[in-house]
């Protein structure tokens, strides 16, 4: 049996706590649609390595929150009117 080192488990938190934070500076409009976001800048700001904070990244590409542009890197993704509707209203089917 195989135990798990401590820094392999360390890892995916590390991400997942990077995730959450550009999340909510999109969410919070501090990080503006046509942004580029680099995993350096995020991993200074959250004192991690760039490895976690370009897997973040890579999750919030998958989410919609991010687009990749070759040569560039991520970007904050424009938000439509159904992201809007969804902020003040949540996902789902809306009726009247």
């Amino acid at each position: 049996m195989t135990s798990r080192s401590p820094r392999s488990s360390a890892r995916p938190q590390l991400s997942e706590k990077a995730t959450a934070h550009i999340r909510g500076l999109i969410m919070s409009g501090e990080l503006r649609p046509g942004t580029l976001v680099r995993p350096e800048t995020i991993g200074e700001d959250l004192g991690i390595s760039t490895t976690p904070a370009r897997e973040a990244l890579q999750a919030l590409r998958v989410e919609g929150f991010l687009e990749l542009v070759p040569r560039q890197g991520f970007v904050v993704a424009p938000l439509t009117g159904q992201d809007i509707r969804d902020l003040f209203h949540g996902p789902g089917p809306h009726r009247r």
